[in-house]
């Protein structure tokens, strides 16, 4: 399970870059489909039990976005006849925001505050075993927040005008000993390199650089010059970054740490681009290709990512393809070692009249952090929506495919999922 849900991290990443592509409002059909043989030996049980299940659901509904604002409103439908289920969703808010309502809440409205995504999912990892905060990393905000500290240091070095900048070794120093603390001492920056596996990268590299000489590195000079950005160290050139209209290009070295080369092109209608990097030991490969805007013709996109980072013992490969125009997208995972397809999304496309949404801001998003519970919050929350809970969840166990309700039970139990559920419900302790 975790690695499948570690490979279908890209899968949906594809289809969030590609969403800018759509209209300010559109309607959507979206049907998912899994090939349990095409699936990792160890997940192809619980892989077969999730096939029979989406093979009988399909998701409709409406998005629409204007400005920071974007609202979703959808329905799920599990089964046919009279034995159909029809579950609710709505999601709005902006980037660091979200509110949410369900019909399984009854009239219980929930935010989600996007900084909570990573410590709760490192939560279900530790208790549950659930690799939820891999699923947290395709959400943009949680990058911008974990690396919030980094940014806010560096920043100095990448300026908006034109003209040079001079720092002495002493200076430069000072800003890779207070890199190596807010590894261990901002709680935000210190989550997000210990989900994505950096965090033993980046101290060593800040070890090795406080053992580099001065002679390697004597000083740095910042300059900015029109559409170029440069980082000069003796004979070195650590950092160029050129940007046009239509391409940008970054070459970066580290000497005797590692460096990192991208590339990305746009004509107007997919951005496409390449990234390589080499940094102590890890090392990392990515290529791509995104429609930027949707036509009639069917416009292909791809994603392939490679990472190796032996200090951790981890080996991610992905691959991604599929192709999108203006009525229709089809996106499939793919098993790197066979190229087989995994899981394929299929979504209908039709553009939408919508009304310009409000300038949402989190003051505007009341409801309760859903992600920031206890025990005690999780049994109020519960309690209040239980019987619309109990009532639609029964709906879906009876409209899904019986084989497939076993097994997702089985595994929820062996997770302590459904124990996490009733101790709540009962009032007790919980995690």
């Amino acid at each position: 399970m975790r690695t499948f849900l570690r490979r279908l991290a890209p899968l949906l990443l594809a289809l969030m870059l590609a969403a800018p592509a759509l209209a300010e409002g559109a309607c959507f059909t979206l049907r998912a489909s899994i090939n349990p043989e095409a699936c990792p030996g160890e997940s192809r049980p619980l892989m077969t039990a999730l096939a029979q299940l989406l093979e009988a659901a399909q998701l409709e509904g409406t998005y629409a976005s204007t400005g920071d604002s974007f609202q979703l409103d959808a329905q799920l439908h599990l089964g046919e006849g009279s034995d159909a289920s029809r579950t609710t969703l709505q999601l709005w808010g902006i980037e660091s925001h979200w509110g949410l309502r369900s019909s399984l809440l009854g009239d219980e409205e929930l935010m989600i505050n996007c900084a909570a995504l990573l410590p709760f999912g490192q939560k279900a990892r530790n208790y549950l075993e659930l690799p939820l905060d891999q699923a947290a990393l395709l959400v943009p905000y949680v990058h911008a927040d974990g690396l919030s500290a980094v940014a806010e240091l560096f920043s100095p070095l990448f300026p908006e005008e034109d003209g040079s900048i001079h720092l002495t070794r002493t200076e430069m120093d000072a800003l890779a000993s207070e890199l190596r603390r807010l590894c261990d001492e901002d709680a935000r920056l210190n989550r997000y390199l210990e989900s994505t596996g950096m965090y033993p990268t980046v101290v060593a590299c800040c070890m090795v650089y406080a053992e580099m000489p001065e002679l390697l590195l004597p000083w740095l000079t910042v300059t900015r010059s029109s559409d170029t950005l440069t980082w000069q160290s003796g004979t070195f050139t650590l950092l160029e970054i050129h940007r046009t209209a239509t391409a940008l290009r970054v070459s970066l070295l580290l000497p005797t740490m590692g460096s990192a080369e991208a590339e990305i092109t746009t004509d107007g209608r997919t951005a496409q681009g390449s990234v390589s990097m080499l940094l102590m030991d890890m090392q990392a490969s990515a290529a791509f290709r995104l429609p930027t805007r949707l036509a009639e013709e069917p416009a292909p996109l791809s994603l392939a990512l490679d990472v190796r980072q032996p200090l951790i013992d981890r080996t991610l490969r992905l691959r991604v393809e599929g192709e999108a125009s203006r009525s229709a997208a089809r996106i499939w995972l793919q098993n790197p070692d066979t190229a087989q397809p995994m899981l394929t999304l299929e979504c209908a496309l039709s553009p939408a009249d919508m009304q310009p949404l409000p300038a949402w801001t989190p003051a505007d998003l009341t409801g309760m952090n859903v992600l920031s519970v206890n025990s005690d919050s999780l049994h109020a929350l519960l309690s209040e929506v239980k019987w619309p809970l109990l009532e639609g969840l029964f709906d879906l166990i009876v409209a899904a495919p019986a084989p497939a309700v076993q097994t997702l039970m089985d595994c929820a139990e062996e997770s302590g999922l459904i124990d996490l559920l009733t101790d709540a419900l009962a009032g007790g302790s919980g995690y």
